[in-house]
């Protein structure tokens, strides 16, 4: 059993442990100072005197764990839910007389026989008092119920953790999963649109497609993935759009840096290449344009993206795409307060910016990952 399990079990016999070690602890600072006492010799009657006294403790003892569980476990549950106070006080305050009658009951039997002079007894009967409040049933079962809360708290604020990571993994899947029915949709209506033409970009559509789609549906279960496979993936994806514009169409891609041994979020870049296209480029008759620049750091990477569009149009997230919004949704669940993304509209072009943390891969013994700066990357 380690340490947590030990603190935090509800399961027997770990938390019977815990308890036992919680009351050996409560007594300790007490043993201490009197075993300080004995091997300084400032303790009354030496070693038998010092045992005798903490054997005759143990009684009282005992009075405070049953104070202390029938007040934790018994009483407050009880009024607490009922939310009655009085009822809470007056019983707390007949417990606390019940457990001070019985403390001293002990201490009586224990020193009526070395107090015989009743004058000696009333004062010495004044320590019974200090010792209930100083070291009593009150103290111990506040100590108990500070504990108990503290673990309480600790629990409920980890459970909250657990399921605010719980949503923000689902709503990550569901925001990823929006990027594939979408794509699918339009790839395959390029598709179906060249098969009646007859025309042979149909087959090597259908092989880039197949390609996308494994990456899309294997690999991207990750929660980081190769940042050279996520460019490649985005140059497919842009093979794929283009192909329907042909030479109307001007794409100008640049990548500058090292992409290998870096790792980013699967499917990010895409749902913003795929804004570009169908809000600019497929609502412009003459001469539609992208020019995208990606700039590979050593922790980072930046992500500009302009495009053209209607002057008399504005730039909206689509009904039926992932939308900006949704990038932008998703970006701060994957880097919080560690990314940059702004988006700004002219007359006649759109820009989108985006700045990401890239991670390190981590290679196998013996494993080589090619450095190479990329300069231009090719459509065909």
């Amino acid at each position: 059993m380690n340490l947590r399990e030990f603190l935090f079990t509800d399961k027997a016999p770990g938390k019977y442990y815990r308890h036992i070690a919680f009351w050996i602890c409560t007594c300790l600072p007490f043993v201490l100072m009197g075993v300080i006492a004995l091997y300084t010799k400032h303790y009354w009657g030496g070693t038998a005197a010092f045992f005798k006294g903490q054997l005759e403790r143990l009684p009282k003892l005992s009075v405070d764990i049953i104070f202390t569980y029938i007040f934790v476990y018994s009483f407050l549950p009880r009024y607490y839910r009922s939310r009655r106070l009085p009822a809470i006080i007056n019983s707390t305050i007949a417990l606390a007389l019940a457990a001070f009658i019985a403390r001293a009951g002990i201490w009586y039997s224990q020193v009526h026989l070395l107090y015989k002079d009743p004058e000696r007894l009333y004062v010495n009967f004044w320590f019974v008092i200090t010792d209930f409040f100083k070291d009593g049933p009150l103290m111990r079962c506040t100590i108990f119920l500070v504990c108990k809360m503290l673990k309480n708290y600790y629990l409920k604020t980890e459970e909250k953790l657990s399921l605010l990571r719980e949503n923000a993994t689902a709503e990550l899947q569901l925001l990823k999963a929006q990027v594939h029915p979408h794509f699918l949709f339009n790839t395959l209506n390029n598709i179906y649109s060249f098969s009646l033409q007859r025309s042979p970009l149909a087959a090597s559509l259908v092989l880039k497609l197949s390609d996308t789609l494994r990456y899309m549906l294997t690999e991207c279960q990750a929660p980081l993935v190769p940042l050279e496979k996520e460019l490649k993936m985005l140059k497919d994806y842009i093979g794929l759009e283009s192909v329907r514009y042909g030479s109307r169409l001007e794409v100008s891609i640049f990548v500058s840096g090292f992409p290998g041994q870096k790792m980013i979020a699967p499917l990010l870049l895409i749902p913003l290449v795929e804004n570009s296209f169908k809000h600019g480029t497929s609502q412009m008759l003459d001469k539609p344009w992208i020019n995208l620049n990606i700039n590979i750091l050593d922790d980072s990477l930046e992500f500009r993206l302009l495009n053209s569009k209607p002057s008399n149009a504005s730039q909206q997230d689509g009904r039926n795409g992932i939308g900006l919004k949704n990038v932008q949704k998703r970006i701060d669940l994957l880097y919080p307060s560690q990314h940059s993304f702004s988006v700004s509209s002219a007359p006649d072009v759109y820009e989108v910016f985006l700045q990401v943390p890239l991670h390190a891969r981590q290679t196998a013994p013996g494993e080589t990952v090619a450095q190479g700066a990329i300069s231009k990357l090719k459509l065909a």
